[in-house]
This record gives structure tokens, C-alpha cells and sequence, in this order.
């Protein structure tokens, strides 16, 4: 699709899912007048470099550390654009959301209402979940509340970052018809979202990303995968302010040491080499991929609970 009068934007944002908004935009015939980023020390852990989309593109790249701050509000006016589209990481002020001509655009990987908040995607893999969807919604002053624009169902996957490759889909697939939706006044939804049933998801934190031996097996998977590179991963405390950082996590179902797992006690280590570790939690034991090779024998440590190693 081609606009015969270009649909302008601003696009914000840090991550991959940012450059596919605007490569869509841009492929479906928008105009993306400038990128806007954070200053790298400000960064999430999932963020991208977009100066080569930039300069390919001959987009302006934007860095603001605050685009609250009257100077960003200011310079952002000037360019006299159609709609804002967001993915930016932090809430935006009613006076930053007035800038466009038109509306600012947020986009959000839950079917809104539901799945309002942070973290999204680290959410929906530990609460395994199998499908959900990408949400355009025209922003307020609330969080992920304004009225539904669009939206594009996408299958979770066991692994983020497999779930947020069929986002990427849902994105590419969706753009087109969703920018002609815009240049004729069509929304999918006329219902604003507030009416409907809805909650929030809380940020998450190293709590959420800390493995316990008393969990189970599938548990103790999910928290793994909600957390796998781009960002940091899983901790597993072996001692105060010290831990190992888990990439995988399969269920060990052979071996002369499994005789009478049951009754080691949870956070019981049988053996560990290179950067595998093999260890009793509640339903399993379980062999640990790390991101970092262990120069020491762990074989018969037992473990404790993180509480143990956190209150100290």
C-alpha cells in the first residue's frame, strides 16, 4: 500500500520492536520524519542501535533522556507530524501526547484491556500463557487505557525470545492495513477499553527472575525463558551476593545418582562441570545451563532458599 499523501510520524523507542514500527510505517507508505531514543547509559536491557536505520533512511535520530522535558516537547512540535507512534519505556505527559497533529499511538503485546503494564512479555511467558496480541491504541493519561485501534493476535512461545520473533510478525503483517485504517478513520474497535474487564501487571525485578529449589521443574523453566538474552537471566543464590546466571533448564532422567533423589534435600547438587550444574529441586532434578563456566567443585553443596541468601 501507498499513501498518495504520506502519513508522517515520530517513532520512539529503545528496542527491535521499535525499528519494526518504523520499517512497517515506512514500507507501507508513512513517512517517519524521526527516530527518538534514549542516551545509551539510560537504556533497557532489550535496546537496539537505530543509527544505521537512520542514516539508510535519512531519518533523524533523536536522543532525549526526559521527553517530558519542555525542550523535547519543544524541538518535537516543530516537526508538524500526522500521529506519534510509541513504544517508548516510560509514561508521557498530557502535554507531551498533545504534540501531534492527530494523537500519539501506543502500542502494547496483550490483548488491552487486559495486560495493562509492565513488563509484558516476561509476564505472559512465566504465566504461560499461549497466545496474545499486538494492541494500537490511541494514548491518554492513563496507562495502556486509550481507545483500541488495532490488533494482531501472536503465539507465545516457551522462549521470550521466540515470542517476541511472531511479535515481530504480528508487526510486519499488521502495518499496512492498520496505516490505511488510519488514512480513512477506521478503527477495529469503537469501544474504549476502560469498560471492559482489565488489570495490571506490576514491574518486575531480580526477585522475579530468582530461582527457588523448592519450585517444580515447569516453574522453574518458565522464569528461565521469561528472562533468556537480550537480557541478563535467571539467578540461582548460592551464597550472599553470589550467584549463577541460568540460560537453560532441562529435567535430568538418567544416571547412577538419580537412585534416591527424592530424598536430598532441595537445592542439593549432585555434580557440576564446565557450565552445567545438576541440582534437586521439588519435583526433579534438574541440569542448569550457565552463562558463566564454574572453576570450583560445587558436587554436595546444598543450596538454600534465596530468602536465606537475601535477608543476610
Amino acid at each position: 500500500m501507498n499513501l498518495c499523501d504520506p502519513i508522517s510520524f515520530i517513532v520512539l523507542g529503545t528496542a527491535e520492536f521499535t525499528l519494526a514500527c518504523a520499517e512497517s510505517i515506512r514500507r507501507s507508505g508513512g513517512e517517519v520524519r524521526a527516530l527518538v531514543t534514549l542516551p545509551d547509559d539510560l537504556k533497557p536491557e532489550n535496546s537496539i542501535n537505530l543509527t544505521s536505520f537512520a542514516q539508510k533512511y535519512n531519518i533523524e535520530l533523536i536522543e532525549y533522556s526526559d521527553l517530558n522535558d519542555h525542550e523535547a516537547v519543544s524541538y518535537l512540535k516543530t516537526l508538524n507530524v500526522d500521529y506519534i507512534f510509541s513504544t517508548w519505556p516510560h509514561l508521557l505527559s498530557d502535554e507531551f501526547i498533545s504534540i501531534p497533529k492527530k494523537f500519539v499511538i501506543g502500542s502494547h503485546p496483550t490483548p488491552l484491556p487486559i495486560g495493562r503494564g509492565r513488563h509484558a512479555l516476561h509476564w505472559l511467558t512465566v504465566l504461560n500463557r499461549s497466545e496474545t496480541c499486538i494492541s494500537f491504541f490511541r494514548m491518554d493519561s492513563g496507562i495502556d487505557t486509550g481507545k483500541i485501534l488495532f490488533q494482531k493476535p501472536f503465539r507465545v512461545e516457551e522462549r521470550i525470545s521466540d515470542t517476541n520473533k511472531r511479535m515481530m510478525e504480528a508487526v510486519y503483517s499488521s502495518f499496512p492495513t492498520f496505516l490505511s485504517n488510519l488514512a480513512n478513520g477506521v478503527s477495529q474497535s469503537n469501544e474504549n477499553n476502560r469498560n471492559l474487564f482489565s488489570n495490571y501487571w506490576r514491574k518486575r525485578d531480580f526477585h522475579d527472575i530468582t530461582l527457588d529449589p523448592r519450585m517444580c521443574y515447569e516453574t522453574a523453566k518458565r522464569i528461565v525463558n521469561s528472562f533468556l538474552p537480550p537480557y541478563s537471566g535467571a539467578r540461582l543464590y548460592i551464597g550472599v551476593d553470589d550467584f549463577l546466571v541460568i540460560t537453560n533448564v532441562n529435567e535430568v532422567l538418567e544416571g547412577d545418582f538419580l537412585d534416591n533423589w527424592q530424598y536430598r534435600e532441595h537445592g542439593y547438587i549432585f555434580q557440576n562441570y564446565e557450565n552445567y550444574i545438576m541440582i534437586r529441586f521439588d519435583d526433579a532434578v534438574l541440569l542448569l545451563t550457565l552463562i558463566q563456566y564454574v572453576n570450583r567443585d560445587l558436587s554436595g553443596m546444598k543450596i538454600r532458599p534465596p530468602s536465606y541468601y537475601l535477608g543476610k
